[in-house]
């Protein structure tokens, strides 16, 4: 089992990331590379010519949020001129962190999986940037793939998880990790309780165990709750309204709805953080519970929760959020003489797709635009969202 100096690693990046600085990273074009840097950064990479180097430069908290997912990995810093962070086999040290057997009998398992090599590497790579370091394990990983696998195949988990019990006494001992068969016995008790399209448990980032942030969490939790929308599409009026995302935790730490750790101070600063979005969208702090979806899911609200009515919005708060698209404009090159109702009408209010993917995660498919173009420029990813206070992963198609 592979073990790294952590903390001198973690120093190491910070050290070559300095606040307001850049770093380049040079990656090779290896097909595993280039979804480890997608799903972790949320940059889209163009496929090169073969062994063609890829460089793309990130700002210091691009960086320090790549790292800081993995921080248990060794990462091997050279000070070159331009800061150059350098992966040494980061994949594999990967593989080797959620123990190697287990991931290298995969192909084994799903050898009459429609799946290939190429959807395990994604599999790996999804599910450690959706997983809590305290929830990774064998046996966590296996259900996950079973859940995943039995998906992408069309059929019953416990189907797909009979044949490997099945298959697993005729593998030459060598290739059976320790404790596998005890492992698939007790997934079959949890399979029979799964329902019919159960979620894959790692779509909630906190794993199988219920972890409330704090007492309030903890009691809106097992308040009775409508089924979730499932697969059916919700259809959203204001879907651009994703394109600020990161300017969010600055916009209501000032607005003094959050607590020091980013979370929500309360169920009453929630809900208001939840109108504070509309005003940004079209100015409207009343807007339809029908219409608040995404702004729902963008605060950690739950869907099925109601919220209140309407918001009376002081004038620091106008202040506040006029500012933050005035900011977003300004880092933004295209659009940095803009007015922020011409940014509003361009990008916020654009109809969207909201499509429920798996346990609190969601997709959403943002309608095109000519001008669309701009989004090339864009200075910050909008592939992924995620945020302290959000119950799972807003993944975007807008461009």
């Amino acid at each position: 089992h592979h073990t790294v100096d952590t903390e001198r690693a973690v120093e190491e990046v910070h050290r070559v990331l300095r606040p307001g600085g850049e770093a380049i990273v040079m990656l090779y074009n290896k097909y595993s590379w280039f979804n480890l840097v997608a799903l972790l950064s949320g940059t889209p990479i163009e496929h090169a010519e073969k062994d063609a180097p890829i460089i793309r430069r990130y700002s210091t908290r691009e960086c320090r949020r790549l790292f800081g997912r993995f921080a248990e990995v060794a990462i091997h810093v050279d000070r070159f001129p331009k800061r150059t962070v350098k992966f040494d086999n980061l994949f594999a040290k990967l593989n080797n962190y959620l123990l190697v057997p287990f991931f290298e009998l995969l192909p084994v398992l799903l050898a009459e999986s429609k799946t290939g090599r190429i959807w395990q590497q994604q599999a790996l790579l999804t599910y450690l940037s959706l997983q809590e370091r305290s929830s990774l394990n064998p046996s966590h990983w296996l259900g996950w793939v079973l859940r995943q696998a039995a998906r992408q195949d069309g059929m019953a988990p416990q189907t797909r998880l009979e044949s490997w019990r099945r298959l697993v006494p005729t593998l030459p001992p060598s290739q059976v990790p320790t404790g596998l068969a005890e492992m698939l016995e007790a997934l079959s008790r949890e399979v029979s309780r799964w329902s019919p399209a159960p979620p894959p448990p790692g779509g909630d980032s906190r794993g199988d165990r219920p972890q409330p942030e704090d007492a309030e969490r903890e009691k809106k939790e097992k308040r009775p709750r409508r089924p979730m929308p499932g697969d059916e599409a919700i259809y959203v009026p204001h879907a651009g309204i994703v394109l600020v995302w990161p300017f969010f935790p600055h916009f209501f730490q000032q607005a003094e709805l959050l607590r020091p750790d980013r979370k929500f101070r309360d169920e009453t600063a929630n809900q208001r953080a939840i109108h504070l979005l509309q005003y940004l969208i079209n100015k409207q702090t009343d807007a339809p519970e029908e219409r608040l979806v995404l702004n729902k899911i963008l605060c950690g609200w739950p869907l099925s929760e109601p919220v209140v009515g309407g918001i009376d919005i002081s004038e620091a708060e106008i202040s506040l959020a006029e500012g933050l698209i005035e900011a977003a404009r300004q880092r933004w090159g295209p659009l940095k003489h803009a007015s922020n109702d011409g940014m509003r009408g361009s990008f916020f209010i654009r109809e969207g797709k909201l499509t429920h993917t798996s346990g609190e995660n969601w997709q959403l498919v943002v309608a095109q635009k000519p001008f669309d173009l701009l989004l090339d420029q864009l200075p910050w990813n909008l592939s992924m969202v995620r945020l302290p206070w959000m119950r799972g992963l807003l993944t975007v198609e807008w461009r």
